[in-house]
């Protein structure tokens, strides 16, 4: 009867610990890639996709490898199946979002004035050192179907996702955006 009740105790244990272990793994999330580390892989999931895409910070990617870093994004999720693609995409962004927010959050409006002024400025300089090159084959995606829908697409989110506020705040970024886009 002893026996038994080891027994028992015994299996149970070890199913507590199958369990806790299978929490943690489901809690702990792959870490994103950086910058490098993308570009060497060819080989990314929609999830990978999304952890790295969403985690990557643009910002400290050099300027002279950032054309290289996007279309080798563009490339990761045009090789995934069409069904998925959106959704990936979609899951960036809300992801983005929600980061955005959770900084919006512990800054003043001046701050967030000042950021947003910031990207502006960053926006206009990116505008002034494109390469004749990069110019054209952004035109070239912006015509095709795909890029068409991918900017309805981001309308589309801004004026769903975003708070009145927030959209207020943002629409010097998008329609700076908007004008670039529009003079390619």
């Amino acid at each position: 009867m002893r026996t038994r009740k080891s027994v028992i105790i015994a299996v149970l244990a070890i199913a507590a610990c199958w369990v806790g272990a299978a929490a943690i793994f489901s809690v702990v999330k792959d870490e994103p890639l950086s910058a490098d580390q993308l570009l060497d892989r060819d080989d990314l999931t929609g999830d990978e996709i999304v952890i790295t895409v969403s985690n990557l910070n643009f910002e400290t990617v050099p300027q002279e490898q950032r054309p290289d870093v996007f279309r080798h994004i563009r490339r990761l999720v045009e090789k995934l199946p069409e069904k998925e693609r959106e959704g990936v995409r979609e899951r960036i962004s809300d992801i983005r979002l929600e980061k955005m927010r959770k900084q919006w959050e512990h800054m003043t409006p001046e701050q967030q004035t000042e950021q947003i002024q910031k990207r502006l400025e960053a926006l206009r300089q990116r505008r002034e050192t494109i390469s004749h090159e990069e110019r054209e084959r952004m035109k070239e995606r912006l015509q095709s179907p795909e890029g068409q829908q991918f900017v309805k697409n981001g309308m589309k989110r801004f004026n769903e996702k975003l708070t009145p506020d927030e959209r207020t705040r943002l629409t010097p970024l998008v329609k700076e955006i908007l004008e670039q886009l529009e003079s390619l």
